[in-house]
């Protein structure tokens, strides 16, 4: 029983097997490779694979082409032959006898995930009956586009829900901020009342602390000080003035028995006078050592 030969495989396999796969063959009359044999068309290949199913998948594959050629040039079909047979054969899909994988073509390919699917483009159900004539002339009015997309657009009335509440959120606030300010004035007109009654009394207390201070002014230390040594002097002024009357009257080499002048009585006035000095004078001493409660203050 004779099978149809296999399918071909497509040029990107070939360049596969032969610069990864197979072992390198080097031909005698020519360094570059012999050119591809074209592709069959797509009922023979489908052909090939209804045919060429499980009743092959342990077959000997064929060997490709480029090393038929190769072989059947250089007359050599030695080791190197067979090393070639075993690298295609280790190929998965040459195991089982199966054709290879077509080659997916870029409208196959998959669209990138950054590109947005039809479902998830909004169209406004007023656009579903439009033409195409009406929507090319809708493209150009950017004020009707704005427009429909602002009055049917979903995310356009949840916005606008927002953008409500936060509007109600601002005029509450606004109250709440105008009826502190009527309180902020109302306590500032009483601040600035009040403060000027405070400056009115503080003007009024100035003239009175003047009038304190000058009529304290004749007890201060050192007016109370300069007072004390006048005092004490003219103690001694008059005890000394005391004394010399009664020399001068009674007294002196005469004696004064004989005098008319009372002895006793001149005694005790003198003594009176003298007891008065020494007190001054004790308080004046005392003020200038320091050891009357204040001295020290004044000088």
């Amino acid at each position: 029983m004779s099978y149809p030969p296999g399918p071909p495989q497509s040029q990107y396999q070939y360049q596969s097997l032969l610069q990864g796969s197979l072992p390198p063959y080097q031909s005698t009359h020519s360094s570059a490779p012999p050119p591809l044999p074209p592709l069959p068309p797509a009922a023979q290949q489908a052909q090939w694979s209804s045919v060429a199913g499980p009743s092959i998948q342990h077959a000997q594959p064929a060997a490709p082409p480029q090393i038929i050629q190769q072989q059947q040039a250089t007359g050599n079909k030695g080791p190197d032959y067979a090393r070639g047979l075993r690298s295609v054969a280790s190929v998965p899909h040459m195991q089982h006898g199966a054709p290879p994988s077509p080659i997916p073509s870029p409208a196959q390919s998959p669209r990138p995930a950054s590109v947005s699917s039809q479902s998830h483009l909004f169209i406004p159900p007023v656009l579903q009956s439009k033409n195409r004539q009406e929507l090319a002339a809708l493209i150009q009015d950017e004020e009707t586009l704005t427009a429909l997309f602002q009055t049917t657009h979903p995310a356009t009335t949840q916005h606008v829900e927002k953008i409500s509440a936060l509007a109600t959120q601002v005029k509450e606030s606004t109250s709440r901020i105008l009826d502190k300010e009527k309180t902020i004035a109302d306590a500032r007109a009483r601040t600035e009342s009040e403060l000027k009654d405070a400056q009115d009394m503080d003007a009024k207390w100035r003239q009175v602390e003047k009038r304190m201070y000058d009529a304290l002014a004749p007890y201060s230390s050192a007016r109370l000080r300069a007072k004390l040594g006048s005092a004490t002097e003219e103690a001694e002024h008059v005890s000394e003035a005391l004394a010399g009357s009664f020399l001068d009257i009674g007294g002196g080499a005469r004696g004064y028995a004989s005098a008319a002048v009372d002895v006793g009585q001149f005694v005790r006035e003198y003594r009176r006078v003298r007891r008065i000095y020494h007190l001054r004078k004790e308080r004046l001493d005392r003020w200038n050592e320091e050891r009357v409660g204040g001295a020290g203050r004044v000088r």
